[in-house]
């Protein structure tokens, strides 16, 4: 009897006796494509640990793992990673491995193919992608959504695995667990102890700066030293032997990357800071005797430069920080860090701007004549009030000094005999017919400043024979800030201590009652005019920091602007908010509303505008359907007051004004009425938008309503914005807002806006110009 030796049953098919550890040459061949792998992944540019180094290797690992998980694992987990690779794909490498994977999963589904070479050429490919996604949802979620999709591949590749490979897997697991543990516990360690490091910095800093406000400089420079001296060693500490490895673990190294950044720029910002503190001697750099030292601005200007590109620098790195992976602690310190560097930016900005031009701007290179306007807004112009005086300022070698002063009507020539000639430009044909040679005081009829300045530039010469270096406007509210820095003026021959409390008050009102003449208010406004510029130019001025408390708010609301010919003194004029140019409106909605007076009196002064704008927006076709309405509310009365005050030119009843309304919008106006009665409209282009304009008569102690309906489109989206410019009158515009939606849309919570049943309103505050933005969904 014959026996037979016992065979190894067959597999009942090819593929699946290939799964195990394969020949030799398949070994190589996915070990190849394991490395080409590793290596790709490495460059994909992913930031798992927000360090570079460590982002190139765990990229690199983490490629080379999914590839070799993917050689061993099933074809229903070369289906997940490669369709949540091409799901999240983004850019052109990236979709195209993503696609590819795709084709060669389904292609092993569809032919019943499952090789080792094919599973680590699907999970290489999807790995390339998911390392590609670019940023959505939070920061880090890219980085999640890899890790999750490779999960499928990794628990599958194990399961079937050799033994052997599961015990190595299984202790190199433990070992980076153990590792990851011991790293996570020194960050939460390294982490607290920079947090109380990191705020013991954060309060030097501001009383460093509190301080140099005060002008204590010896404090200033002791704290701020200070504050870098406890950023350094947080940043030796980030950045020592023992913190290093920290880098290397996910989350845990983002953490102390931030604390890294921001050690570093608060060393280098609290010393650039003390550095220019000790250079810096403020005081000198302040008027005295009219007069402001140029050699001690030259010297600070390498120090106030070196400031602001501190924090331009500072400002940059911490927008790199990845915020959201931060934890608590470390996140309220890097926003309180970030807020102090937010508060400083502006200012530290505008004062390397203005260092820079500051030596030329006060006749460092030779003498510059400035023209100072002074306008009453008690008898309106469409950029703040009909200009009366005038007064010119040469600045040389850092020495102010007051050239002339006047009225307009010395730059003013009423009987058109003296030849004088004006290139108008830009200074539009509304503007044109107020005759400014003949009467200068009218130069004030644009609200755009520019167009004022011009004209005043091109007069000035012909008048008094000198080439003007820049334009300035102020009126009685500017001067009154003006005289909370120069102290108190008496005004001899009116008997009068003009002071920043009554100044306002006594150029707007009360000098037309106080004197009886005309040539009494004349004398007195020569004489005020005079005697300010006077104790400017030869008296002491605060500290920059109070004189810029003290003129800021004057800025913000119109009070007072400047021009200068020069494009870099312009520009830095333009930054501090002096430009004075007609408000831009972008491409959303726009409202201003002026009023010019047209009875020559100074009845202005008793008005009150109350302006509500009603504005239905459609976001997805851009269509606005808006109603503005004014209200003029004239307190004159009919008599008790003299002539120059209620009387007017057209022989109106005593106490009506007379005025010529103008609502700037970019919409088209479809009606108009005056208490509820329709009357024509006058139109114009103007400045990018169109002037509408309602010539009204308000009798004493009346109300006037003003409604002007207006339709248009501006630019779809879901924010409606809005543009709100405001003349600088005697009486601030009340101005209220109401938004809704139209077909469905409604008004969301924004900020600025109180928000019921789906309709935004909104007060708007007292700047010269603001913006409103509300959001609207459905």
């Amino acid at each position: 009897m014959s026996t037979r030796t016992p065979t190894r049953p067959r597999s009942s098919s090819g593929h699946h006796r290939s799964r195990g550890r394969g020949s030799p040459a398949s070994r190589v061949q996915v070990w190849a494509l394991v490395t080409v792998a590793a290596v790709a992944g490495a460059l994909a540019g992913a930031h798992p640990a927000g360090w570079h180094p460590a982002d190139v290797v765990l990229s690199g690992v983490f490629a080379g793992l999914v590839t070799l998980a993917g050689s061993q694992a099933r074809r229903w987990s070369w289906l997940v990673v490669a369709g949540v690779a091409a799901i999240g794909s983004s850019g052109v490498a990236g979709t195209v491995c993503a696609v590819a994977a795709v084709l060669f999963a389904l292609a092993a589904v569809l032919f019943d193919s499952r090789t080792r070479i094919e599973g680590a050429i699907v999970a290489g490919l999807a790995v390339q992608a998911l390392l590609r996604m670019k940023g959505f949802w939070f920061h880090g979620a890219p980085s999640v959504v890899a890790a999750l999709a490779a999960v499928p591949v990794l628990v599958s590749g194990y399961n079937h695995a050799p033994r052997r490979a599961k015990r190595t897997v299984r202790r190199t697991a433990l070992f980076a667990l153990l590792f990851l543990f011991v790293m996570a516990g020194v960050a939460v360690i390294a982490t607290l102890q920079a947090r109380s490091k990191i705020e013991k910095a954060l309060q030097q800093a501001a009383a460093g700066f509190d301080a140099t406000q005060n002008g204590d400089r010896d404090g200033a420079i002791a704290q701020l030293e200070g504050s870098s001296s406890s950023f350094r060693e947080v940043a030796d500490m980030a950045g020592s032997w023992w913190a290093a490895p920290i880098r290397v673990v996910p989350v845990a190294g983002q953490q102390m990357a931030a604390v890294k950044s921001m050690a570093d720029e608060g060393t280098a910002l609290t010393h650039v800071a003390a550095t220019g503190v000790a250079t810096i001697d403020y005081e000198q750099l302040r008027v005295k005797g009219g007069a402001i030292d140029l050699n001690q601005l030259r010297a600070a200007q390498l120090p106030v430069t070196e400031a602001a590109n501190a924090l331009d620098a500072a400002k940059s790195k911490l927008d790199d920080v990845p915020r959201d992976w931060l934890l608590p602690p470390l996140r309220d310190k890097y926003d309180e860090f970030n807020a102090q560097i937010d508060r400083a930016l502006p200012g530290g900005r505008i004062a390397r701007s203005v260092i820079a031009i500051a030596p030329q701007l006060l006749g460092g290179d030779g003498p510059k004549h400035y023209i100072v306007l002074f306008g009453t807004p008690s008898e309106t112009r469409e950029l703040g009030g009909f200009v009366g005086n005038f007064a010119e300022v040469q600045a040389d070698n850092g020495k102010l000094s007051l050239v002339r002063s006047g009225r307009s009507l010395d730059l003013s020539d009423p009987r058109n005999n003296q030849g004088r000639t004006l290139q108008l430009g830009d200074y539009l044909a509304p503007y044109a017919n107020y005759r400014v040679t003949e009467f200068f005081g009218n130069v004030s009829a644009s609200p755009n400043f520019d167009d004022v300045a011009n004209i005043t530039q091109q007069l000035y010469p012909q008048v008094f024979g000198q080439q003007v270096d820049g334009v300035f406007y102020m009126d009685p509210y500017a001067l009154a800030a003006l005289l909370d820095l120069t102290g108190p003026v008496n005004l001899k021959d009116a008997n009068i201590r003009l002071n920043q409390k009554n100044a306002a008050q006594t150029l707007l009102k009360d000098q037309y009652v106080n004197f009886d003449s005309h040539k009494g208010r004349v004398d007195f406004l020569d004489e005020a005019t005079r005697q300010t510029f006077e104790r400017l130019t030869s008296g002491d001025l605060p500290k920059p920091s109070t004189v810029a408390s003290a003129m800021n708010p004057m800025v913000q609301q119109g009070h007072m602007v400047a021009f200068s010919a020069n494009p870099a003194f312009q520009a830095v004029f333009q930054q501090l908010g002096l430009g004075g140019q007609f408000p831009s409106r972008g491409q959303g909605d726009f409202l201003e509303v002026t009023q010019s007076n047209q009875g020559q009196n100074k009845i202005d002064a008793y008005l009150q505008r109350n302006v509500t704008y009603a504005a239905s927006f459609r976001p997805d076709s851009g269509e606005v359907d808006s109603t503005a309405t004014i209200q003029l509310v004239n307190s004159a009365p009919a008599d008790g007051l003299p002539d120059i005050v209620i009387g007017n030119a057209a022989n109106l009843p005593k106490g009506t004004n007379d005025l010529f309304l103008t609502v700037y919008s970019p919409l088209t106006a479809q009606s108009a009425t005056i208490d509820g009665k329709a009357t024509g409209v006058n139109s114009a282009p103007r400045f990018g938008v169109t002037a509408y304009t309602i010539p009204v008569q308000v009798p004493p102690g009346a109300t006037v309503t003003v409604e002007l309906h207006l339709k248009g489109q501006i630019a779809r989206g879901r924010d409606y914005q809005l543009t709100i410019g405001r003349q600088p009158v005697v009486n601030t515009d009340k101005i209220e807002v109401h938004v809704q939606g139209t077909s469905g849309w409604k008004v969301q919570p924004s900020p600025g806006f109180d928000v019921a049943a789906g309709e935004g309103a909104a007060t708007v505050d007292v700047n010269r110009v603001d913006v409103l933005t509300a959001r609207l969904d459905k």
